[in-house]
Parts: C-alpha cells; structure tokens; sequence
C-alpha cells in the first residue's frame, strides 16, 4: 500500500479554507465553553449532524483535571486501547515513521438486535501534546472515516476535543446508524476520559 501523507487540517471538507475553519471552531468551542462553566464540567458531551448521503459528522468534548502529558499518553496508547475502550476488539501498531503512524483496529458495534465487527487501518499523524489525526485507508467498511484529537491546556486540567467525519459502507437504516454513531462517540470519551483519571490517580 503506498503511504500518504495526512494533512494538518480536519480532513472534513477538503477546502483550502479547512485549516482556518477548523481553528477558527476550535477557538470558538473554547470561548463557549468558558462563558457556560463547560470547561469545568466533568461529563463528555457530543453532537452530531448529518451531511448528506449517510455522511455524519460528530464533534465532541471533555474537560478533566489532569495534565496534558497524560492524556496525551492515554490518547496515543493505541496498543492497549482495547484495555479500556469497551467497544474496541483489537487495536496494533502495523509501523512508525516519525509523527506518522499505521494502526490497525477492530471495533464491535451494537445495532438493536446483533452486533458487527467493523475494521479500520487508521494512518495517524500526530502533534505531540497538541492534537491527532487519523483517517482510515483501508475503506473496508467506511467509505469515509476521518478525523481528529485535539488537547487545549487550561488552569484547571485540559480540555479534549473530539471530531470525526464517518460514512459506512455497509447496510443500517439510517436513523438505527444515526444512534449507534452517536452513542459510540458518547461512551469512547466517557471511557477515554475515565482512563485519563484513573492514570491521573483522581477519582471520578
């Protein structure tokens, strides 16, 4: 498979404006959540909105009390994310090459009645401490999978911004991916958050 380089930007639109709208969102989440006491929060919170032709896109956020060196270590712990993301099969380190990374992960979704592997080949570029970008090359069981980690430090801990772009590729009615897209996001920061604490030697 030949390598390709991820670009520091969010990989949602593809416009040459991405980078300054991304930032531009990011400060804006900031300001927001100053003005509402949600930095302080202790609960993850998501949304979620649909772009059109099963495309959704899920921006999400956690504050907790804890350095940025640790959660930083806990984002980027791809071989033992299985350990304490519940939804996580398999997760491995496939290579390295500096700040670009090979991932490969196997995750279970719950759909009502049965359940479903789904397989990613993530190509991550990181920003130590600042933020992740991942997008899957495998197109396996997404036709679109892209997104991003990013770490702000406060006075009080760090706050962690979730974003992803997702379009599967495999048969779900849409308001049942709808749910599970959302409900997946929800309880992998809540459980990443979790792990950052625990690490943290906090309590919850």
């Amino acid at each position: 498979m030949t390598k390709k380089s991820v670009p520091l930007t969010d990989n949602t639109s593809g416009s040459p404006h991405s980078f300054w709208e991304s930032r531009f969102l990011f400060a804006a989440t900031l300001l927001m959540l100053a003005f509402t006491g949600g930095v302080k929060g202790e609960e993850a919170f998501v949304s979620m909105k649909e772009s059109g032709h099963g495309t959704y896109g899920v921006e999400g956020h956690f504050f907790v009390e804890a350095s940025t060196s640790i959660a930083w270590a806990v984002l980027t712990d791809y071989d033992h994310i299985a350990d304490f993301v519940s939804s996580m099969e398999q997760s491995r380190i496939k290579s390295r090459t500096g700040a670009v990374l090979l991932v490969e992960q196997k995750a279970k979704g719950e759909f009502f009645l049965f359940s479903r592997s789904v397989y990613v080949l993530l190509e991550i570029q990181e920003k130590p401490q600042e933020s992740i970008q991942f997008e899957d090359t495998s197109h396996k069981d997404f036709d679109r999978y892209t997104g991003s980690w990013k770490l702000e430090a406060t006075k009080e801990g760090v706050l962690v911004v979730y974003n992803l772009n997702v379009k599967s590729n495999f048969a779900v009615p849409g308001f049942v991916k709808r749910r599970v897209v959302k409900r997946s996001a929800l309880e992998l920061l809540e459980q990443v958050r979790s792990e950052i604490v625990k690490r943290s030697g906090r309590n919850l």
